[in-house]
């Protein structure tokens, strides 16, 4: 017998992260603000079917309206550190803040050490265990989002930690960042940290 969680862990397609660490500049674009490609936005073939009833002016039930929202296949999140890094990583709007948590983990050289995600404003911890089993878009981070990277020990000055060879990668944070990664500049975090 198969757990639900490891069912549902078996279900999803697997994303490329398209990790990418930037750099901001004193005086540069702001990392919460950064187009996503027109990917991001196709529909598929349920949202057109689902389409008509959206738009026919009728009274919709709850179940109609969320079927009216907009559906995103990605969501791009946005890591920012202490020291002036950006970490970026594509997601599945239906992967949890718990898979943020892990691929963070990743990225960084102290994987064991207590970290923390959270949003502002308002000040949220998207991977307290309340949110962690969350997906993005429950938690409004999609289709694009910007949180940020704190020590659980609240010793925030020493750095991030982030793996050197990502740190090499670093390209400085340009107003149109996109998240596809420029031949030989993307970093893939090692299996298991």
């Amino acid at each position: 017998p198969t757990s639900p969680s490891a069912a549902a862990a078996a279900g999803r397609r697997e994303v490329d992260r398209e990790t990418q660490l930037f750099l901001r500049s004193e005086g540069g674009p702001d990392p919460a603000r950064f187009d996503v490609p027109d990917s991001f936005f196709e529909l598929t073939p349920g949202d057109l079917r689902s389409a008509p009833a959206a738009g026919s002016g009728m009274l919709m039930t709850k179940q109609m309206r969320e079927a009216a929202k907009p559906r995103y296949r990605f969501a791009m999140v946005r890591v920012r550190f202490v020291e002036g890094y950006v970490l970026q990583g594509k997601f599945l709007p239906t992967e949890t803040a718990a898979d943020v948590h892990a691929w963070v983990s990743t990225c960084i050289m102290t994987p064991d050490r207590a970290f923390y995600l959270s949003t502002m404003p308002p000040v949220k911890r998207i991977t307290d265990p309340a949110s962690a089993a969350r997906s993005l878009k429950d938690l409004d981070l999609v289709p694009a989002s910007l949180v940020n990277f704190f020590w659980a020990d609240g010793i925030n000055d020493c750095g991030s930690g982030l793996h050197p060879a990502l740190v090499a990668s670093a390209a400085p944070l340009r107003a149109q960042a996109v998240p596809t990664a420029e031949p030989g500049r993307q970093f893939a975090p090692a299996p298991g940290g």
